[in-house]
């Protein structure tokens, strides 16, 4: 393998799959970046998985030669963030070693050949929906925080999400508690009336849903939703990422949920940014 890529570019397609290797674990490929070069758009693949996590993202690069090597992640984070010239040049040596060169500068590093590292590919025909990414991010920060933080409970340590079908119209709808506290938010996703979310919805894990909502805060169109295996596919740009869901029930949040109905609610009204500093003038005094 041999090419030659914008040393910013190939910086940020590193740093964006490095928080996905694994950081302790007793099999060294695991900690390895796999990167290969893509023929049909004369770029390369960079890829990364905890196997709970996948992510692949694709950069325009020159490729001299093809091929693929895994290459340990935090090493060759450092050695590329130290860099100075432009671009960088990478050719693979013998079946394990990779010589990185930019300006004046060569460095060499050993990696691991690509056959053991694990397959990556995703399913077929995976139905999807697309959102806007500034929705998806507002969604998931309205309600991680209700997350909880410890996987005593692993049923409602992550999101749930569902699809609300009605008669014209269908929305999203996604959900977090510790059982202190619930938080709720949907919204419609216009143009679609049978979303392809599974009918009893899906929990997004904590690191997974913290992974989509990087991805999306850094897209520039529609963000693509899918589900298929146990997996939740998301694709931005030229990003794919897949998250492994959980494989429980979540608590019915309708049990907890008044609705207008219920007699003795009190509704209050006020405005947000007042009411925001008169919490935190009181916080000031809490324990």
């Amino acid at each position: 393998m041999e090419f030659t890529i914008n040393r910013e570019t190939f910086l940020e397609g590193i740093q964006k799959t490095l928080g996905i290797v694994e950081g302790k674990t007793s099999i060294p490929i695991m900690q390895n970046l796999l990167i290969r070069t893509v023929e049909e758009n004369d770029g390369i693949e960079i890829l990364a998985t905890n196997r709970e996590i996948g992510i692949r993202t694709n950069y325009d690069a020159s490729v001299i030669k093809s091929g693929e090597l895994t290459i340990p992640a935090k090493k060759l984070n450092e050695i590329v963030r130290e860099l100075q010239g432009e671009t960088v040049h990478l050719v693979t040596k013998g079946k394990g070693a990779a010589v990185i060169t930019s300006n004046k500068t060569v460095c060499k590093i050993n990696g691991m050949t690509a056959a053991d590292y694990p397959d990556m590919t995703n399913p077929d025909d995976v139905e999807s929906f697309a959102i806007a990414p500034s929705l998806l991010c507002d969604m998931l920060k309205k309600v991680s925080y209700a997350t909880l933080k410890d996987e005593t409970s692993k049923n409602i340590s992550g999101v749930f999400l569902q699809k609300i079908v009605n008669s014209d119209s269908a929305s999203i709808r996604m959900a977090a508690t510790d059982f202190h506290r619930l938080a709720v938010v949907a919204t419609v996703i216009t143009g679609m009336t049978n979303l392809p979310i599974p009918e009893n919805g899906v929990i997004l894990p904590r690191k997974g849903f913290s992974e989509i909502r990087k991805i999306a805060e850094s897209a520039e169109e529609d963000v693509t939703i899918g589900f298929a295996k146990g997996s939740c596919i998301v694709e931005a740009d030229k990003t794919t990422l897949r998250v492994s869901l959980i494989d429980s029930n979540y608590p019915d949040i309708e049990r907890v949920i008044p609705d207008e109905s219920v007699k003795g609610i009190i509704t209050i009204s006020a405005v947000r940014d007042t009411f925001l500093h008169a919490l935190r003038r009181m916080a000031i005094y809490g324990i």
